[in-house]
């Protein structure tokens, strides 16, 4: 099983065992030592990450209000994104997971739930 499907599903076993997601403290500013599962209302754009822990993995809930592309970002780190990577839908949300070793952050990603 490939590292990208496993942590996958490391993701999705996570959120379901977690009982409700922490709010992010603004739309597109997510604090990760707030909690490892986290939403957000934004409608993607330029999100920015803090306190992003080495050897550790998250999940975002995003629903915003319109279609958007998520761009991520973190001082010194480099996100990795799948190759069908694209959109959001609206009024839907989508589920990010992410996967931090070293500089490097795994991106993988639900949409449409």
């Amino acid at each position: 099983m490939s590292f990208v499907k496993l942590f996958r599903l490391a993701a999705i076993a996570f959120v379901v065992l977690q009982t409700s997601p922490a709010r992010a403290e603004a739309a597109t500013i997510i604090d990760w030592s707030k909690g490892d599962v986290q939403a957000t209302d934004a409608s993607c754009g330029d999100i920015t990450f803090k306190n992003m822990a080495d050897r550790h993995g998250y999940s975002l809930w995003v629903r915003g209000t319109t279609s958007g592309t998520c761009v991520f970002e973190s001082k010194g780190l480099k996100f990795h994104l799948p190759s069908n990577y694209g959109a959001t839908t609206r009024g839907t949300s989508t589920v990010y997971g992410f996967g931090r070793i070293g500089p490097d952050v795994v991106v993988t990603w639900m949409p449409g739930y």
